[in-house]
C-alpha cells in the first residue's frame, strides 16, 4: 500500500514534508473496495476509523495437515447487492460467507510438448469437493488454446449436502501462463482453472491437499515426471510441480471489484 501511495503522489521529491503529506493523503484515499489496492488475499483499504478491513482465514487440522473448512468469511464494503442471509455484521464491518471448493488434479499424461509455440497437450482428472449446489458448468480454463467444457462427470457422490464430482479433461494448453515471462532454460507447463462468474468474495478454489496425496506414491513432481513425454530429441526435464490458489486472469467483479481467483497446477521444466 505504501508503494501504491508513493506511486500516486504528485510531490516532486524535493520537499520531504510535502512528500509525507502526499503519501498520507494517498493512503487515506484507499477508503472503499472500489479504491482498494490489490493484495495477495484481496483488496486492501481502510475504514473511516483508519482500520484495515481484512478477513482472518480459518484452518483446521485433518490427518496432520492444515486445510480450510468449507466456508470462510470475506469482508465486503457494501451489502446493497447481497441477500440478508448472506451478510453478517461484526464490530461494525460487514462480511459474507465465501465458499471453499477443494479442487484436485491428477495428471494422466502430458504429450505433444511444443516449447517453440508454447503449447502442450494435457490429459488429466479434475475433481471438486464442496458444500451445496454449485454450477460447475461455469468452470473455465484461461490458458486453454481452445475452449474446453467439463461436460458430464465420470464419477459423482452426494451426501448430507456435500458433493464430489470428478471429470476427465483433455486439451491443448498454452505454456508460460504466469505473470512472469519464461526465462532462458526454464519453461512453465500446466493448467489454470477458475469459475466464470463467482469472484473470491463468493468462491475460492483451493488445492485438495488430502485428496491429491492419496492413491499414488511419490511427490507431485515425481508423479508428473512419470507421465510427461518430452520426446527423444530434447534434454528438457521436469524440475518442479506445484498446485496452488492464485489470482487468475485479472477479471474484475462489477460489484466488489476484486480479482477473480483460480487454482492452477504449474510444472517447471528446464535443461
Amino acid at each position: 500500500m505504501v508503494v501504491a501511495a508513493l506511486d500516486g503522489s504528485d510531490a516532486d521529491g524535493t520537499d520531504l514534508a510535502a512528500m509525507r503529506k502526499a503519501a498520507r493523503d494517498r493512503l487515506a484515499s484507499f477508503d472503499k473496495p472500489a479504491k482498494s489496492v490489490a493484495g495477495v488475499t484481496g483488496g486492501l483499504y481502510f475504514d473511516r476509523d483508519g482500520n484495515a478491513v481484512k478477513t482472518v482465514p480459518i484452518g483446521v487440522y485433518r490427518d496432520r495437515r492444515l486445510v480450510s473448512p468449507p466456508l470462510q468469511l470475506s469482508a465486503v464494503g457494501s451489502v446493497d447487492n447481497l441477500k440478508p442471509n448472506e451478510t453478517y455484521q461484526i464490530s461494525g464491518h460487514y462480511f459474507t460467507p465465501t465458499r471453499i471448493v477443494h479442487t484436485g488434479l491428477r495428471v494422466n499424461e502430458i504429450t505433444d510438448i511444443d516449447l517453440d509455440n508454447r503449447r502442450a497437450r494435457l490429459d488429466f482428472n479434475l475433481w471438486f469437493r464442496h458444500l451445496g449446489e454449485l454450477d460447475l458448468g461455469a468452470i473455465e480454463f484461461p490458458n486453454a488454446a481452445e475452449p474446453i467444457t467439463l461436460g458430464e462427470p465420470i464419477e459423482q457422490m452426494a451426501k448430507d449436502g456435500a458433493f464430489y464430482r470428478l471429470y476427465r479433461v483433455k486439451g491443448v494448453f498454452q505454456s508460460d501462463f504466469a505473470d512472469t515471462a519464461a526465462t532462458f532454460g526454464k519453461r512453465l507447463l500446466g493448467v489454470q482453472v477458475r469459475h466464470r462468474t463467482l469472484n473470491r468474495t463468493r468462491l475460492i478454489l483451493v488445492p485438495d491437499i488430502l485428496g491429491m496425496a492419496s492413491g499414488e506414491s511419490g511427490s507431485l513432481t515425481e508423479r508428473i515426471t512419470r507421465k510427461t513425454v518430452f520426446g527423444e530429441s530434447t534434454d528438457w526435464a521436469i524440475r518442479r510441480a506445484d498446485i496452488q490458489s492464485v489470482p487468475c486472469g485479472g477479471r474484475r467483479d462489477r460489484v466488489q471489484d476484486t480479482v477473480v481467483d483460480g487454482a492452477g497446477v504449474a510444472v517447471q521444466s528446464g535443461h
